[in-house]
């Protein structure tokens, strides 16, 4: 693998594993954020959510008999997932829209790089 490609890969990558990290290092408040987005086990759904972007991570990185795709797209739903969970700017107004109008696009920005690397 290049340097020029596996820069790629990390870019890629840096949202997600750097935010499992995040979660790893303050596990009270990532499972608070969890909770405040309604979802259900909160204790258990942050643990489920740092095994994705980590495997999903490792799987484009090293790309083992490549898995790197099937993590590419198993990040790209979770990313599509994330947008009317977190984002739910048809619901909001004021500051707050146009703050999770930008959030949104961002993650759209997200999963087209990772439907560029699922291919």
């Amino acid at each position: 693998m290049s340097a020029l490609t596996l820069f790629g890969r990390l870019a890629l990558t840096a949202f997600f594993w750097g935010t499992a990290v995040q979660s790893l290092l303050d596990l009270d408040a990532a499972t608070q954020e969890m909770r405040s987005f309604g979802l259900p086990l909160p204790s258990i759904t942050i643990w489920a959510v740092i095994a994705l972007k980590l495997t999903g991570t490792v799987a484009i990185l090293i790309d083992p008999s490549g898995w790197g795709r099937i993590g590419a797209a198993a990040l790209g739903l979770f990313t599509i997932a994330t947008i009317p969970i977190a984002y739910p700017f048809w619901s909001l107004g004021g500051p707050a829209h146009g703050k999770a109008v930008q959030a949104a696009l961002e993650h759209l920005s997200v999963i087209g790089g990772l439907v560029i690397a699922s291919l």
